[in-house]
């Protein structure tokens, strides 16, 4: 948070939810996010998110209407691309020779 614009940009995302609701780009991309994805998608999550829990995030695939699959990833956080690279990339590289 010291690095300059670092906390800004860290709560744009918050910000831009609260204030676009009252705009018509924000009404659009509401519209837009409940639409069903038609790709494939591989959902990896971390077993000890505490910032988005698994059994929260566990039901996603209702919203999508591909070819879809959950991996809960054990001993990893919110950020598994950080926490467990090597773990991440074995997941990709499986599934997209699925």
């Amino acid at each position: 948070m010291q690095i300059p614009q670092a906390a800004f940009c860290a709560l744009e995302a918050y910000r831009w939810a609260f204030r676009s609701v009252l705009r018509l780009h924000g009404y659009r991309f509401v519209k837009a996010l409940q639409k069903p994805l038609v790709t494939p998608t591989l959902q990896l999550h971390g077993a000890q998110d505490k910032a988005i829990l698994p059994r929260t995030a566990q039901g996603s695939g209702r919203y999508v209407i591909a070819q879809y699959e959950w991996r809960l990833l054990d001993g990893v956080g919110h950020f598994p691309h950080v926490e467990a690279p090597e773990l991440v990339l074995g997941e990709v590289l499986r599934w997209a020779k699925s």
